[in-house]
């Protein structure tokens, strides 16, 4: 009787949690579908995979694992962009995978992770190695960054059946320290399945109490910034407002607008 009281309570026990992961996934699985851009979505829980060392793993573009990733072509290639939600669990978007077959890193690290690289204020590019230390700082009007995306047409996966999709490979040129505004200042088309996108790293302009600072984005809501805030305020949207359309760096979708507000 002991024994058998014990397995039903197991088995109690299984359902709950089983019951929890469902509605939890179905919640996620729930969030409505933004626009896309031709570079990147603004809706990533669409494509979430699984979750590892506390991070929602995602492989975008009909990849499923690993061996669907291609191979990082240089040391200045992006491996993952990681996102620090607020009050949620990170998110990590795979992009390529290590050369030497090292583990690309996950989450999100500080100002000095010489391993990262900031896309907006919650957003890092992460890679294989320690590249910022090799990486002279970025100057005024020079190409910090290049986007590549290249379209794949009947290229099937190794774990998946999609034979179309996109490839976007990011390689950064020098060092942008943060925070930082990424321009966009030139885009140019190699052939029909090619576009290449280069951005400039430039320091924030000072902006005055009560004028708009910056775009916030409405899934993450991490911070693309446009000028800085002065002391003693923050760049902030408050109470309900409409969103707007915005591309940033590795984003296209909708967004608050940030407002310089006291704090």
């Amino acid at each position: 009787m002991v024994v058998a009281e014990r397995a039903r309570v197991a088995a109690a026990g299984v359902l709950v949690t089983l019951t929890v992961v469902l509605v939890t996934l179905a919640a996620v699985n729930a969030t409505p579908a933004s626009t896309s851009s031709d570079h990147s979505s603004s809706n990533l829980l669409k494509h979430l995979t699984f979750l590892y060392k506390d991070t929602y793993v995602l492989y975008g573009n009909g990849r499923r694992s690993e061996r669907d990733l291609p191979i990082c072509s240089s040391r200045g290639e992006a491996c993952n962009l990681a996102h620090r939600r607020f009050w949620l669990t990170p998110i990590t978007e795979r992009l390529c995978r290590c050369a030497d077959r090292s583990e690309c890193p996950l989450h999100f690290g500080g100002l000095n992770d010489t391993l990262s690289q900031h896309v907006s204020n919650r957003a890092q590019l992460k890679f294989c190695g320690n590249v910022m230390t090799f990486l002279e700082e970025c100057k005024q009007g020079e190409v910090a960054l290049k986007l590549h995306r290249v379209e794949r047409q009947n290229q099937p996966f190794p774990s998946s059946s999609v034979r179309e999709g996109f490839d976007t490979h990011t390689t950064v040129m020098c060092r942008c320290p943060w925070p930082n505004l990424w321009t966009l200042v030139d885009t140019r088309t190699p052939s029909p399945t090619e576009k290449l996108y280069f951005y400039t790293c430039n320091e924030l302009t000072k902006c005055k109490r009560w004028e708009e600072c910056g775009h916030i984005r409405n899934d993450t809501l991490e911070s693309y910034y446009m000028c800085s805030c002065p002391e003693h305020h923050m760049c902030v949207f408050k109470g309900s407002q409409p969103t707007h359309i915005t591309t940033q760096l590795h984003f296209h979708g909708h967004a608050y607008t940030g407002i310089c507000t006291p704090n």
